[in-house]
């Protein structure tokens, strides 16, 4: 009989195994898009599922047209079936949502009122959502959108470094717990404090919520020394606290423009 040795290989401590992305039929194209930012590790995060879901939607709100959407998704399936480009793929399912979308605003090839008969034969008394009557609307909807979205991903971030036992990343930094908690807090004051009018805004609420958070983020990194029982690498006090401060502060900055950045969402419904 013939025999077969089997031999393990030999341990590369600086190699990187490959990574497989694996996922369903929907998400499975637009693993282009997070490969072109580079592949996760094998213990890392495959945000693909992600990219797709959100990618569909953003692009649904912003290119809502029934007419419109269903053309694209028409070509996009010819792509994929004569190429298997999956740009193709991407484009078919994209396409959908925007007919989903455009038949919500009642857009057809930019005729507003075409659908009117429909929605009448509905029984609806107008199209379920008239945008130009509503841009305030849409525009703090686009906002909303974002703060979801950047909730979401910082929940997502904090499993990773949980799982990854990166207690700095996932409790500390500005994507962990006090990133969430800091976030979270600002957005409930502006929120509930301005637009709402609710006087639940104490001296508690500001300490609690959004000093101590911000405390944390600033001793991130002694602070996750700790709790992974590394040794901290000596700085001089004077550069911590300012390389520190300055941190937060971008921090701080960061979340009120990637939120207000998500107006554009809101910008390309009324556009469009």
């Amino acid at each position: 009989l013939d025999t077969v040795s089997v031999m393990t290989a030999p341990v590369d401590e600086h190699s990187t195994p490959p990574t497989l992305l694996k996922n369903n039929k929907f998400a499975e194209p637009f693993s282009m898009f997070v490969e072109m930012y580079g592949l996760p590790s094998g213990k890392g995060y495959d945000p693909t599922m992600l990219v797709a879901v959100t990618y569909t939607l953003l692009f649904g709100l912003m290119f809502a047209d029934l007419g419109q959407g269903l053309v694209i998704s028409i070509a996009g399936m010819l792509i994929w079936k004569l190429t298997k480009n999956k740009l193709g793929a991407i484009l078919a399912r994209v396409g959908i949502a925007s007919a989903v979308f455009g038949f919500i605003f009642g857009s057809v090839f930019g005729f507003e009122e075409l659908l009117n008969p429909v929605f009448y034969a509905m029984g609806f008394e107008e199209k379920p959502f008239e945008v130009m009557h509503s841009i305030n609307t849409v525009l703090y909807g686009a906002i909303a959108i974002g703060i979801f979205f950047i909730i979401m991903t910082i929940i997502v971030n904090i499993c990773i470094g949980l799982k990854q036992k990166d207690y700095e990343r996932a409790l500390f930094s500005n994507n962990g717990l006090a990133g969430l908690v800091f976030f979270v807090a600002v957005v409930g004051a502006l929120v509930g404090g301005i637009l709402l009018k609710l006087d639940f805004i104490t001296p508690a609420y500001i300490i609690c919520l959004i000093v101590i958070p911000a405390l944390l983020m600033f001793f991130r990194e002694p602070l996750g020394a700790i709790l992974a029982h590394k040794r901290l690498e000596k700085v001089s006090l004077g550069d911590y606290i300012a390389s520190n401060f300055f941190e937060v502060f971008e921090f701080a900055l960061s979340f009120a423009t990637n939120t207000l950045s998500f107006v554009r969402v809101g910008g390309f419904i009324l556009s469009h």
